[in-house]
């Protein structure tokens, strides 16, 4: 979070700063999901307009309200969603926090052998990591339904969601395991759900709510034709990934002790 801010907006964060952004955190995930509370909302809206603000009072602040006036635009909103996207899609969790978390335990199931595999591709180590591991928009929409229901999948699998009763409904997590899409020339499920960077159709992941193909197509985070509406936080989550990997592979396994054998 320090650095984030440091590189993003050139602004230090203090310590209670830091545990301004952590109550932040455990507020904004529910009240995103739909299930937090008033008091949690106004608390979460109060706060990101003190992180607002401490970017407004630094180098970079008085600039970007002045860009906003050339192009008749509300700098201040402008800026609120940027730190939004910054803070929560940036560096919240359960996202980027369990993605590397996700990511550092996969390559320690098997050091030797992950390592490798990093170390000779780690662009797709990384795409097939939020793919399984997710870090991205979660894809989903908090809803009361109006009546029982029970979904039930190809796979067998089935879900009931309970009338009156405030459910998610997400569906990123099991589209990124789709047999047809990643499960190889034979279709099959149990190879859609293994970690496998050299496998095809990586950028079809739905991680980042659009498909990663599409979502690159776009000149910039606002969306395009071919993706309407993605996570913000699409290439940020990428680059802290790696950034976090990179830092960290060697302490885990030193390089030339990881295996060839891929």
């Amino acid at each position: 979070c320090v650095n984030l801010f440091k590189h993003a907006f050139n602004v230090d964060l203090t310590s209670d700063d830091l545990d301004k952004l952590h109550e932040f955190h455990m507020a904004a995930l529910p009240t995103a999901g739909g299930l937090g509370t008033e008091a949690g909302g106004k608390r979460c809206g109060e706060l990101l307009k003190f992180f607002t603000q401490k970017v407004l009072n630094g180098p970079l602040g008085p600039k970007f309200l002045e860009e906003g006036q050339k192009r008749g635009l509300d700098g201040e909103a402008k800026l609120k969603e940027l730190v939004w996207v910054a803070v929560f899609a940036g560096v919240g969790p359960p996202g980027l926090s369990n993605l590397i978390l996700n990511t550092l335990l996969q390559i320690r199931s098997n050091p030797n052998s992950y390592a490798a595999m990093y170390r000779k591709d780690p662009t797709s180590f990384l795409m097939e990591a939020t793919r399984l591991f997710e870090g991205g928009g979660f894809g989903m929409s908090a809803v009361v339904p109006s009546k029982t229901f029970t979904h039930t999948l190809s796979t067998g699998f089935s879900q009931t969601e309970h009338q009156g009763a405030p459910s998610f409904v997400v569906w990123n997590n099991l589209a990124n395991r789709d047999p047809a899409i990643f499960g190889g020339p034979a279709k099959d499920h149990a190879y859609a759900s293994k970690f496998d960077p050299a496998r095809e159709n990586l950028e079809r992941q739905l991680t980042f709510i659009a498909e990663l193909q599409d979502i690159k197509k776009c000149p910039n985070i606002t969306g395009c034709e071919a993706a309407p509406r993605f996570c913000p936080g699409t290439f940020l989550v990428q680059r802290i990934l790696r950034q976090a990997v990179d830092f960290i592979i060697d302490e885990l396994v030193p390089v030339g002790k990881a295996s060839d054998e891929m």
